[in-house]
């Protein structure tokens, strides 16, 4: 009685909401069974249908707030009387009341000042996996700011649920095992908190509501939104590549021992951090060889080693110590004429790298202006319609949209961005996934090829930001790797990589 209860106190605003607000606008909710199982879906409202694996049930001309879950090992008559061994919902194939604890639920508020908001509960415990996302099917105009929003329960929680909450049917909820006031939160908000319980739900399910007020798990969309549930969501199978950062320290070992490690897909030399408004260009590769003497034109061999292995290698232009500025459209085509000409097809005297040919370049621009960086990439492409194709990069911190590069991103011609979840506290992973998750479906909205999470390769790499190798692979990229861009992951940089890069490279 007390979660019921609570449950229906906290849904109650919403509902509220709901009825003031509500409009013709009608959604469409289709339920897919994915599980290898049948599972019978239910909602209130809405009713049930019996699912075998492929098979889909669709919800239509909602307008109202509702919920919905997956029912295991039922039994039903003609009639459409029976029972379920997880889920049931009073003995009826077509429910017309909640389910029974532990069951993982969808659940979802429509038309609230012309946004719906939903997200996967597990509150009243765990039965099976799920997951409430954006249909492909929306009207644009309805989803394009949260076409990529996701909310999902996929860990094997039944697995790992502590004895005392153990059930036949799942992992049932604490209020439900204890009943009383602590984890039932019968008194409201002000001191229904977090408890152990919570946290080892939200340690699996990190997109989850796992206590009555867990208020920030919501995802919103605007009204007219189409959506899908699955049961069992498939783990993606993406695979995805690794970049990582060389030439700020000659600990960190040579090029080609850098890619002779097998972990990397690209590799990006660091930094050409002198050049525009007049400059004479300068590289700076720190203690690995000095290019004002031709020092460096020893990596040509290096670089053909590592394209040999199918390794790109881009120069990466700026960085966070330098002197770089482009002060017009034409200074930004000088400075492509620059790169074309010294380090990638084009022909100099003076190629700081010798005649290797870069696969691209990367732009990590953290200062100098915030302007002609789309000249400076339109007319690197250019040249890429000559010759061999020139890949471009670019490595935006994560605030979104980036403050010095936004103009240059949206001319939708940069094959990958590394975008930067580190020494940036509003978007990083702190504890927790939901910032980052929550800034990386609004990188999503960006017209790249390829989209990575840069990351620092070990605590020292950064001031902040670090997420252990574990974490990681456990509680971020099983989320970020169903996204229609996902790239991989990008480290700073190989000094710091001590074996970071081999304990992610197979989940990446």
């Amino acid at each position: 009685m007390g979660l019921i209860q609570n449950l229906l106190n906290v849904f109650s605003f919403l509902l509220i909401l709901t009825l003031s607000f509500a409009s013709s606008r009608a959604t469409q909710i289709e339920i897919l069974n994915n599980c290898t199982y049948t599972v019978w879906a239910a909602a209130n409202p809405g009713g049930g249908k019996q699912l075998k694996q492929g098979e889909t049930y669709t919800l239509s001309n909602i307008t109202s707030s509702g919920r919905i879950w997956g029912r295991t090992k039922c039994a039903f008559d003609r009639e459409g009387h029976g029972k379920c061994e997880s889920g049931d919902c009073e003995g009826r194939l077509h429910c017309q009341a909640n389910g029974r604890a532990p069951n993982t639920l969808a659940q979802y508020s429509l038309n609230q000042r012309n946004n719906d908001v939903f997200y996967i509960s597990v509150v009243e415990g765990f039965n099976i996996p799920m997951e409430f996302s954006v249909s492909p099917s929306s009207p644009p105009s309805s989803s394009s700011n949260c076409s990529n929003a996701i909310s999902e329960c996929t860990a094997d929680v039944n697995g790992a649920c502590p004895m005392e909450l153990r059930d036949p049917a799942g992992c049932n909820n604490p209020c439900t095992v204890f009943r009383n006031n602590q984890f039932c939160c019968n008194s409201g908000m002000s001191i229904c908190k977090p408890t152990s319980y919570s946290e080892f739900f939200k340690d699996l399910c990190q997109d989850a509501f796992t206590f009555p007020y867990d208020f920030d798990q919501r995802n919103t969309c605007p009204t007219g939104t189409n959506y899908n549930v699955v049961f069992c969501p498939s783990q993606s199978t993406k695979t995805g590549m690794i970049i990582v950062y060389w030439g700020q320290s000659g600990n960190e070992g040579s090029l080609a021992d850098t890619c002779a490690t097998g972990n990397y897909g690209v590799v990006n030399i660091a930094f050409l951090n002198t050049f525009g408004s007049g400059q004479t260009p300068s590289l700076n590769l720190a203690g690995h060889c000095d290019p004002t003497t031709n020092g460096c034109t020893r990596l040509s061999n290096d670089v053909k080693a590592c394209q040999s292995k199918g390794i790109k290698v881009m120069l990466s232009i700026g960085g966070g110590v330098g002197s770089y500025n482009l002060s017009s459209a034409e200074d930004a085509r000088v400075i492509a004429d620059y790169l074309w000409n010294n380090f990638l097809g084009g022909q100099s005297d003076s190629r700081p790298l010798g005649d290797a040919v870069l696969d691209g370049i990367d732009f990590d621009i953290v200062g100098g202006t915030t302007r002609y960086w789309d000249e400076l990439a339109k007319a690197l492409i250019a040249y890429s319609q000559q010759m061999n194709k020139v890949y471009l990069c670019a490595s935006p911190q994560c605030p979104f949209p980036d403050a010095w590069l936004g103009s240059a991103l949206n001319t939708g011609l940069f094959d990958f961005l590394s975008v930067q979840f580190y020494n940036n506290p509003p978007c990083e992973y702190s504890g927790n996934a939901q910032d980052l998750k929550s800034y990386w479906s609004k990188w999503m909205s960006i017209p790249a090829g390829q989209i990575f999470l840069g990351l620092p390769a070990s605590p020292e790499a950064s001031g902040s930001g670090y997420i252990p190798p574990d974490v990681l692979s456990s509680k971020v990229l099983p989320s970020i790797k169903r996204s229609p861009k996902y790239g991989g992951v990008t480290l700073w940089s190989k000094q710091y990589d001590n074996g970071y890069s081999s304990a992610i490279k197979p989940n990446v």
